[in-house]
């Protein structure tokens, strides 16, 4: 490792100690003050949207703050590397599986390792809530959510529909596979 390297790892460590230790007095503060308006206003502060999309760098090197001009790069961008629909849908293969899925179980340490591949980060998902809340909260909501889901997937479709679950990948890179369901 080289000594520029070196250094900046070390400075960012440093500054990632130094946020951590203020987060923590502020948090602190916060709860000797003892004013719930002010620890709700911390909890709101530390769940609200926030923007989806950061400062972008443009062609000439220029920061992009605008929604306006980040939709345009954007835009630009998707439409070069992106194919134009032809209107063919392609053939796929119908497999057809002979055996049903009786059982499926959702185990607390299913749960658990689940949430532990969460990136422990505040910036909420599409319930509104942020991973980190998920991993704070594990070993509390690893049992109701493992009954939760083994209970969902027991019941199954309705109205004779069945849910077909298959594996797929976001990336052909991943090496892990995630599992969906969908009602046919």
């Amino acid at each position: 490792m080289t000594n520029r390297r070196r250094k900046y790892r070390d400075c960012t460590n440093e500054l990632r100690r130094a946020n951590r230790l203020l987060a923590t007095q502020e948090e602190t503060n916060i709860i000797e003050a003892n004013n719930i308006g002010l620890f709700y206003k911390y909890i709101n502060n530390r769940i609200r949207y926030r923007k989806a999309i950061g400062s972008l760098v443009d062609d000439s090197g220029n920061v992009v703050v605008s929604d306006r001009k980040k939709t345009e790069m954007l835009n630009i961008y998707y439409s070069k590397v992106g194919i134009v629909d032809d209107g063919c849908v392609p053939v796929i293969d119908v497999v057809t599986v002979n055996s049903n899925l009786e059982t499926v179980r959702f185990t607390t340490a299913d749960i658990i390792a689940a949430v532990n591949k969460l990136k422990p980060n505040l910036s909420s998902g599409p319930d509104g809530l942020p991973p980190l809340l998920f991993k704070k909260l594990k070993y509390v909501l690893c049992y109701p959510l493992s009954m939760i889901f083994t209970q969902m997937l027991s019941i199954g479709p309705t109205n004779g529909r069945r849910l077909l679950l298959f594996q797929y990948t976001k990336r052909e890179s991943l090496a892990t596979w995630q599992t969906t369901g969908h009602y046919h």
